[in-house]
This record gives C-alpha cells, structure tokens and sequence, in this order.
C-alpha cells in the first residue's frame, strides 16, 4: 500500500498546494475566542473561508483554498508565508508558545504550514468520518463564497525580506517574486480599484504627485509602472505599497 492508498484508508488527505488550513488546537473557552477572533479577522480582510467540524474536535478547521499564486511559491516560500498568514491574522492575545497537553496546544499551530513528505501535511478529509473521533466532519459555515481568494502583498515581500536575509547561498531577486505576482494579479486592476482612471491604454493620473495630465504608464505584462512626471517608478508591489501609504484601508479584493 503507497502512502496516498494509506491516506486514503484512514479518511485523510494532503493539504492542497494552494490551501491554508488554521487549526486552533485548543479546546478551551480560550480556544473557543481565538477561533471566533481568528474567523472574523479573515472574512473582514475578504477571504472566502469554510469551517469544517466533526464532533470531538477541539476547534473547527477553517480551510482558506484556491489562493492565487499560493502553488507558484518554492517550499521554503511556502511555509514562511503560511506561518507569517498565520501571525497576521491569529491575534497576537491568543498566542501560547508551549504545548500543555492534548486540550491545550500551542498558538499558532505551525504544524500545518510543513511540508509532509514530498506533499503537504495530512488533514481530515471532508464529508467523511473523522480517522480519530469517527464522527462526520461537515461543512458548519461559509463566508465571503463569491470572493476570489489571492496572495497577500504585505506577507509575500515580508517572505522576500526573511528569505533573504536568512539564504545567504542564493540571493532571492525582487524580480523572481513580483513576477509571480505580476502573473496572477493584474497592475491595471490594482490600479482601477484604486480609482485611477484610465487614459488610452496605459496612462493613469498619478496618484503620488499633483498630476496636471496622466503620466502614470502601467505595464501589465511585466507588471511595473513608472510616472514620467514625478519619476517614481518599481514593480506591482511597490505600486501596491506606495497605494497603500496613501490609503491604509485600500484592499485588492
């Protein structure tokens, strides 16, 4: 019996290489908060989520998938950006570093962002008996269905920064990061939900000086932007960055 048939007897599955799964592994009333506090945090930064349960767990899973550009990271990107998502949006007031015993786990759980094998870690496979209570795990609720899930710019350049500076063997370029970006989220798009109106093909108003006419010039394809008036200039990451100082609540949804 190979390893995926095994799985497959005991009612598992490998986690998904575009999925992230939260599993407060906490059955106490503190749990029972973070998970809540967890939730919500999510579904007002606009992520499509679904909670899983069977009875017996210690709290439900929430399962994140289908996020663009997840699968495109290497395995080291991988599992930083899951652990750097997991900090941003478990609030830090449930954090616990040491694990106590089976009721009381440690916060964040980082066992779930690991490569396990050549794959990703096992989980519990939905609309089937649970391979440890042996009660059904069901889908219990489900928000922000019609929303397209995406990487998180601020976590992608903080999995740039660690990266690099911890790999001191390989120099991880801005070019290998925003262009994966680049080929999954559009710069016109950014820009349109912004509110900068388009002129021609690729002008926009700059939004970073008093612009008298459209000297912003967008680059889909390679995913930068320069303005010929104030001469700022870089990849979709800065231009998100630079739109996000303007505006701290501004969102790609």
């Amino acid at each position: 019996m190979n390893s995926q048939e095994y799985l497959k007897s005991k009612n598992l599955r490998k986690e998904e290489p575009d999925e992230i799964i939260i599993d407060i592994d906490d059955r106490t009333e503190h749990g029972v908060k973070c998970y809540m506090a967890t939730g919500i945090n999510l579904v007002n930064a606009g992520y499509w989520i679904e909670v899983w349960y069977a009875d017996g767990m210690k709290e439900p899973h929430i399962h994140i998938k289908n996020i663009g550009g997840l699968s495109d990271l290497t395995q080291e990107e991988g599992t930083t950006y899951r652990k750097l998502f997991l900090q941003k949006f478990i609030p830090k007031e449930f954090w616990k570093n040491k694990r106590v015993n089976d009721d009381l786990g440690e916060i964040p759980d980082y066992s779930m962002c690991e490569k396990y094998e050549d794959k990703f870690h096992p989980i519990a496979e939905e609309n089937k008996p649970h391979h440890k209570y042996k009660t059904l795990k069901t889908l219990r609720s489900e928000f922000n269905k019609n929303y397209q899930n995406a990487l998180d710019l601020e976590i992608y350049e903080q999995v740039k920064n660690q990266l690099s500076t911890k790999n001191t063997t390989r120099e991880i370029t801005g070019d290998e990061l925003y262009k994966k970006i680049a080929s999954k989220i559009s710069i016109f798009h950014i820009a349109d939900l912004f509110g900068l109106t388009p002129t021609g093909k690729r002008l926009r108003e700059c939004p970073f000086h008093a612009d008298t006419k459209p000297s912003l010039s967008l680059n889909e394809q390679e995913g930068i932007f320069r303005c010929f008036g104030c001469k700022v200039s870089g990849n979709i990451i800065k231009f998100y960055a630079l739109l996000k100082q303007l505006n701290p609540k501004f969102k790609i949804k």
